[in-house]
């Protein structure tokens, strides 16, 4: 182990959930002990927990409990006191002075109104933790959820050590909170929880002290190896039984440790929840720490609408649904940094199998306001949010790339990329101009066509490192949408497509500059399923628009009438980037289109959609199974297109294939 010390930012909790707690003081040396940062256990060892018969009414139960106790306290010659009901409906009790367990539970058993009584096993076991230094935080002492969510995240920010970092999370078996939501609620908040699952300190599923101590030991070691270790990717929590045995628990802990890809992520504070109406499930309910309350509203388009405290880079929502095991919510996920201009970054359903956090990731995008827009759920029209936290993460910017040009996504490992060659593009075997004459340098560096004429209908393909042979491409739109390429794996699919251009003549200014990929050639004759495409507009006027083409020539267009996102494009030059990317398993389709409107390298993301269908209506023509099919497929062209243009310079353009924000 190393000795250094280093203090460990908040990070993705891993939650060891212990079928039991048998410690001692083995392994308090083997971890070290600390000092106490958080709450202690304020529940006494000598506590019991009581289960009574049902009564008619509350005012009788609670009667008939305290005759109960009064005679508990007589046959014991102790007083006998009622500390809380907990969430079984068990109440727990507690017996002043030194007094035999048998005796205890004698005294109960002799009693007609007591069904059941036993030692209360988390108080001893919390108690024997804190007994050897180990931090220990009781949810039945700071009460709410969102306390101990706050008081296992104090413990984990605090530490020195990873070792410090094992935190004793008393009270796991839900008996006055769900504190199953206190561990989810603190995934990202980078402690080391052991809990005891059953609520059996030294119970049937009981591990042994040096079980325990090994497993916690392993972890420790793993966190110090793999501080950024994103253990939520991976089921997000072990389950160290003792019929699965210690070894495979350590064995799983090593494999995490090498499992690293994904960047740390943080809840981003919210100041307060909004509505567009509810039905008395007021919206700070949702962000009150508990799965038993809610917001609710009745109808297509209500939204609930969280304000964060400041603007941040968001990337994901955690969404636990009302019902959510039962049913599947439909909803839209938008965000504003403004509160009146919003922008949808998700759009779908949840899993309708978890009552806990469903994670919907996005971006990463700039956001003051957060809302979840509801469209009802696959049994009626209710939108239910039980529980909603937003993430902000260490975004990594990906910089600039060999032209010093911003790039917005990071070139995937192992991906495709092409620079043109600001030398000589004429002696580059993957570019073709498509012209009838080389193209020119000017002396500024940029470059056009030698003849003006090319430029009226003018198609600069840029193929993969795999090439292109057309006899060799699949169009059949069904087996596309299977095996995912058209020509080759290594055809273009997830592109940023960026380029540079001074527009100096055009004999019709309501055209546009087009950047496309997820095709090959667009020929004749009609219909010609090779040239399936997502398109991005920028018009001479400055408007921006999408368009899906399903095969060539069929053109649906989003939006069909765009206003203007820049200013008009003559005699200046202008940046314009493309991103086209799948989501959602490989089901979805997201464009974005960005523009440096000063040439400065300062962008800006002008539009944005997603296809997730219902776009297009003719692919059946080409063989797929559905008429809107999304084009999921890489194709081996990539292409910058633009036509009615007399005379127009470019630089810097470049393809590469990215790595999508995460979904």
């Amino acid at each position: 182990m190393n000795s250094r010390t280093r203090t460990f930012p908040r990070r993705s909790i891993l939650s060891l959930a212990l079928a039991g707690c048998a410690l001692s003081a083995g392994y308090a040396s083997g971890l070290g002990a600390s000092a106490d940062t958080v709450p202690a256990v304020a529940a006494p060892s000598n506590t019991y927990v009581v289960v009574y018969r049902h009564g008619d009414a509350e005012s009788g139960r609670s009667a008939a409990i305290q005759r109960s106790l009064a005679r508990a306290g007589a046959a014991l010659g102790k007083p006998v006191t009622r500390l809380r009901t907990l969430a079984t409906g068990a109440e727990l009790v507690q017996v002043e002075g030194a007094v035999s367990v048998d005796k205890v539970i004698a005294a109960f058993s002799a009693d007609p109104a007591v069904a059941s009584a036993e030692p209360d096993p988390i108080t001893g076991c919390a108690g024997s933790a804190k007994e050897m230094g180990l931090r220990v935080v009781d949810s039945c002492a700071t009460r709410r959820l969102s306390d101990t969510v706050d008081a296992l995240a104090k413990a984990a920010s605090t530490a020195a050590r990873p070792q410090d970092r094992v935190i004793y999370l008393a009270d796991a078996a839900n008996r006055c909170m769900a504190l199953q939501g206190a561990v989810d609620l603190a995934h990202r908040h980078g402690a080391l929880v052991i809990t005891d699952e059953r609520s059996t300190c030294a119970g049937t599923l009981k591990v042994e002290a040096a079980a325990v101590a090994a497993v916690a030991q392993a972890a420790a070691s793993t966190l110090e190896r793999a501080p950024e270790l994103q253990p939520d990717q991976l089921a997000g929590r072990l389950l160290a039984h003792a019929h699965r045995g210690t070894t495979d628990a350590i064995a799983l802990l090593d494999t995490m440790a090498v499992s690293r890809d994904g960047a740390p992520r943080r809840v981003v504070p919210v100041a307060s929840a909004t509505a567009s109406s509810n039905d008395g499930n007021v919206p700070a309910n949702a962000i009150d720490g508990s799965f038993t309350t809610r917001w609710s509203a009745l109808g297509d388009g209500q939204w609930l609408q969280l304000n964060l405290t400041a603007r941040e880079t968001v990337q994901a929502v955690n969404i636990a649904w009302h019902q959510g095991d039962r049913r599947q919510s439909r909803f839209d996920v938008e965000v504003s940094e403004t509160g009146t201009a919003w922008q949808r970054v998700f759009s779908g359903t949840s899993s309708g199998t978890t009552l806990q956090h469903e994670t919907v990731r996005f971006g990463p995008v700039p956001a003051r306001f957060v809302r979840i827009v509801g469209h009802g759920n696959t049994l009626n029209m209710w939108n239910s949010v039980a529980e909603v936290t937003v993430d902000a993460g260490q975004v990594t910017d990906p910089g600039n790339d060999r032209f010093g040009v911003r790039m917005v996504y990071p070139t995937v490992a192992g991906g495709e990329t092409w620079f043109m060659n600001m030398t000589n593009p004429n002696n580059d075997p993957r570019f073709d101009p498509d012209g009838s004459a080389p193209l020119v340098r000017n002396t500024d560096g940029s470059w056009r066509f030698q003849n003006d004429s090319d430029n009226d209908a003018a198609r600069l393909d840029v193929k993969t490192t795999a090439g292109y042979d057309q006899d060799d491409v699949e169009d059949n739109h069904g087996v596309l949408a299977t095996r995912g390429y058209m020509f080759s794996p290594r055809d273009w699919k997830n592109t940023e497509i960026t380029g540079y251009v001074r527009l100096r003549d055009a004999s019709d200014m309501s055209d546009a500059f087009t950047w496309y990929s997820r095709g090959g050639k667009h020929s004749n004759p009609k219909p010609f399923c090779e040239g399936s495409a997502y398109k991005g507009d920028l018009f001479f006027n400055g408007s921006v628009q999408t368009a899906k083409e399903q095969w060539h020539v069929n053109y649906d267009f989003r939006p069909s009438r765009p206003t203007p996102a820049v200013g008009p494009l003559k005699d200046k030059w202008v940046g314009f980037k493309v991103m086209t990317y799948n989501l959602a398993a490989n089901r979805h389709v997201r464009m974005e289109l960005w523009v440096d409107e000063t040439n400065t390298n300062t962008w800006s993301k002008k539009y944005e959609t997603t296809d997730t269908g219902g776009w297009g209506s003719q692919a059946r023509t080409c063989r797929a199974s559905v008429a809107d099919q999304v084009i999921t497929w890489g194709g081996p062209l990539a292409v910058y297109r633009w036509d009615n243009i007399r005379k127009v310079d470019f630089k810097n353009l470049s393809v590469r294939e990215i790595q999508p924000p995460v979904q």
